[in-house]
């Protein structure tokens, strides 16, 4: 099985993300106009057979982590970011159950 990540930005969040993804002109459209493209990637990625992990994505935290990283914020450090976020929480996971 293949696995998806989904960042998911928050609709509070919407203008601030805009602010300092590059990206976001690919989301010009509005908050509705990219809430509807996130549902049908999940759609299609769940179609398709893939585990599909959601990701919340709070723009002051992207940005602080891609300066750390010396990167852009765009599409590819978003993944990037998803990826670390994931990554994150499979290890408090492993924490807890290690001290169980």
């Amino acid at each position: 099985m293949f696995q998806s990540t989904i960042c998911v930005v928050a609709r509070e969040d919407w203008s601030e993300y805009c602010r300092i993804c590059k990206c976001s002109s690919e989301d010009g459209d509005g908050f509705e106009a990219y809430l509807a493209r996130i549902e049908e990637f999940h759609a299609r990625a769940k179609a398709e057979g893939h585990e599909v992990k959601t990701v919340l994505l709070r723009p002051n935290e992207l940005l602080a982590w891609c300066q750390a990283h010396a990167l852009e914020v765009n599409s590819e450090s978003r993944k990037k970011f998803a990826d670390s976020k994931l990554a994150e929480m499979a290890e408090e996971v492993d924490d807890v159950a290690a001290s169980r």
